[in-house]
């Protein structure tokens, strides 16, 4: 995180948000590794939370933390959907309504997040 906030503050301003991406994408996978890692009781010296460089504007770290938290929440609400079948392969005749209503439940909550980011981020 800190080459790419180096990174940041040198690059032209069109090039920021790929940065911001990629500092991102860092944030979310240390805390995927954390969330594995409290799972297999194997978390020892590894930092729970990491932080932004100070460098980085304040709007923009929150920003970054603000995307990651609603990916992971994204996941979570995803979590156990076989994304790779259609909607005609999931409703077969054996498929049970607890089922079906649970596939709708986690999709519409990924929805939820998905407008209520896309909303809060358009009144920036």
């Amino acid at each position: 995180l800190e080459v790419l906030a180096e990174v940041y503050e040198k690059v032209p301003e069109d090039v920021k948000p790929a940065v911001e991406n990629a500092m991102k994408a860092s944030v979310k996978g240390h805390e995927k590794a954390v969330q594995i890692l409290k799972v297999r009781d194997a978390l020892g010296e590894v930092l729970e939370e990491i932080s932004l460089p100070a460098q980085i504007p304040q709007e923009v770290r929150e920003r970054i933390q603000t995307r990651v938290q609603q990916e992971l929440e994204i996941e979570k609400a995803l979590e156990g959907i076989d994304m790779s079948k259609s909607l005609r392969d999931i409703c077969t005749p054996e498929c049970k309504f607890k089922e079906l209503m649970t596939f709708f439940l986690r999709l519409e909550k990924a929805l939820r997040i998905i407008l209520k980011s896309k909303t809060s981020s358009s009144t920036l």
